[in-house]
């Protein structure tokens, strides 16, 4: 039986799946075995969200709305000349500016340079994974302990709704009572269930994801080369929160962890360590 795509739309926003469901505009918890983590629902729920949104009607090209202007602020808005050259000037929204043009070739290549400060040996990789791991034994502690603590909480609440079923059962508390507070435990119980979710990840994920952004940082340059300006922005989006340019000059603004990357790590005086600043041979 073929499913349509608004099928598909209510199935994906359908809490069932993780073992909980609506009745009677309330949400309970259900005694099924769930077939997803609360915390993958949850994921599919925000990526509904950002979809929602109206696209803009402007055409975006690679690097629109990552520049400000080092002298005034504004904005630097990309042009289309002669319908495929891009340039990028100051908007100058707040009075005349001074700031020159940059061509997109030319910004790319600046880009690029900020991109080469977070490079990184793979000696100086090597002692930052072996510091992660070491921290990561006190992070496990934390998290066990809290999801300890979690999971009592969530079996007192199981035998409290147990125990006030029965009693609903016998007559000893009215139904409406029954309905009400076991929707306000099935209600607790869910928001501990997805804690004790978010834990768990962040105890699996820690030095994985400590990792993974030390490897970006070794392959970033080389990735940025590789690619075309759409998927150089992408990359971009990842290290970068802005930039600024005045005058042929480019100053980023690094996302963290990669600020501490391109600034702390150059001045570093690790042992084996190469100069960030100085470009690889071609």
């Amino acid at each position: 039986m073929a499913i349509n795509k608004a099928g598909i739309h209510r199935i994906l926003k359908n809490p069932i799946y993780y073992g909980e469901f609506d009745w009677k505009g309330k949400r309970h918890h259900g005694n099924h075995e769930p077939i997803i983590s609360r915390h993958l629902f949850d994921e599919v729920q925000k990526v509904f969200e950002r979809t929602n949104h109206p696209k803009e009607s402007k055409r975006n090209l690679a690097f629109s709305g990552l520049l400000k202007c080092g002298k005034c602020g504004c904005s630097m808005t990309p042009e289309m000349h002669k319908g495929k050259y891009v340039y990028y000037r100051c908007t100058q929204h707040r009075g005349r500016c001074d700031n020159v043009y940059v061509r997109e070739e030319a910004l790319s290549e600046l880009l690029g340079e900020s991109v080469l400060r977070i490079r990184i040996d793979e000696e100086t990789v090597l002692w930052i994974r072996k510091a992660l791991e070491e921290s990561h034994r006190d992070k496990i502690v934390f998290h066990n302990q809290a999801i300890n603590s979690l999971q009592k909480r969530y079996n007192r609440l199981q035998s409290m709704i147990d125990r006030a079923y029965e009693d609903k059962l016998t007559g000893a508390i009215p139904l409406e009572l029954w309905e009400r507070k076991s929707a306000e435990w099935n209600d607790e119980m869910s928001n501990i269930q997805a804690e004790i979710e978010r834990h768990q990840n962040a105890s699996m994920d820690y030095v994985a994801t400590g990792v993974q952004i030390l490897e970006l940082a070794k392959k970033a340059y080389d990735l940025y080369l590789a690619q075309n300006n759409f998927e150089r922005r992408k990359l971009l989006n990842i290290l970068l929160l802005n930039c600024t340019f005045y005058r042929g000059i480019l100053c980023p603004v690094y996302r963290k962890p990669f600020d501490i990357l391109a600034k702390g790590l150059q001045n570093s005086s690790m042992r084996g360590r190469r100069d960030l600043n100085s470009r690889p041979p071609a």
